[in-house]
């Protein structure tokens, strides 16, 4: 049986990425929109979802990657209106799969320990967060014959350095220095490898009447040093020296730079999601990519 999957926000990092990957996938069809006029398939954007009905119904899958990250008037239409405005078109005309991204950002930025639970922020400071919070919860208040499955996606990565984000952008410039210094504890962070979330999205494809919240990591708790040695590796610079203080000692220090980088406000903190339920739900078996390489 063939699957039609829609691709929506195709030019960004994910779409360009899963794209190729369902290509090579026999029994599945895949087309792409892009809010840019002759960047896809379509263009489907905030301003025309409401009319695309005839480019909606043609599939069964659609896969909803858009999102925005800077705080202007722009976030809640495409993080909050949009996905909104396009679940709601897909539920009357049939769609049978809306996957939603989303981001671990709307529970926490900081753990003490591991959650598994689906749950929010009591407020949020930023845009991004707060409006693809919003969207979750008004998502799930839609009542329709499409399954709804919403994945909250930890820091994606993958092994070029030139589209590193975040913190790995950030301990890519530290390593100009060729040696970095990291508190004594041990950090465990929750990352995504975008070929674990390219082979979730199959199963889900694949997947009969399911929906619900689920968060997707590579399985695994990260420390810095395991970060640091993956960046090294992917940089091709195998010379770079690791050393440890202690932890109220690194986090004073921090204080002295945090204003020109602010990524040092969450850098030693644990950031842990449990992804066992998407592994069970989904029969998905994702590997640890910067342990394995």
């Amino acid at each position: 049986m063939l699957n039609n999957v829609l691709i929506i926000g195709s030019n960004g990092f994910v779409g360009k990425n899963i794209k190729p990957y369902l290509d090579n996938i026999d029994n599945i069809s895949v087309k792409t929109s892009s809010h840019q006029v002759g960047k896809a398939d379509f263009c489907i954007n905030p301003q025309n979802v409401v009319k695309s009905a005839s480019i909606i119904k043609k599939f069964d899958v659609i896969i909803f990657c858009p999102a925005y990250f800077s705080d202007s008037k722009e976030s809640r239409a495409i993080n909050y209106e949009f996905p909104l405005n396009f679940f709601k078109l897909a539920n009357t005309v049939g769609v049978k799969k809306f996957i939603f991204l989303s981001t671990t950002l709307v529970a926490k930025e900081m753990t003490q320990s591991e959650i598994d639970k689906i749950v929010f922020q009591d407020s949020y400071v930023e845009q991004y967060p707060k409006y693809k919070a919003k969207a979750e919860i008004s998502l799930n208040q839609i009542n329709g014959p499409t399954n709804l499955i919403i994945l909250r996606l930890s820091h994606i990565y993958n092994n070029e350095i030139t589209s590193f984000k975040g913190i790995f952008r950030f301990i890519l410039k530290l390593q100009k220095l060729k040696f970095l210094i990291l508190p004594n504890i041990k950090v465990k962070k929750s990352l995504l490898h975008i070929d674990n979330l390219k082979k979730l999205l199959l199963k889900i494809i694949y997947s009969h009447n399911i929906s619900g919240t689920y968060y997707v990591n590579d399985g695994v708790y990260y420390d810095l040093i395991d970060i640091s040695r993956y960046i090294a590796k992917c940089n091709g610079n195998s010379k770079i020296y690791h050393f440890r203080i202690s932890t109220k000692l690194f986090r004073f220090f921090s204080l002295f730079f945090i204003s020109k980088y602010p990524q040092l406000k969450f850098y030693a903190r644990d950031l842990m999601f449990s992804s066992k339920k998407t592994q069970d739900t989904f029969k998905w078996n994702p590997e640890a990519e910067i342990i394995n390489k």
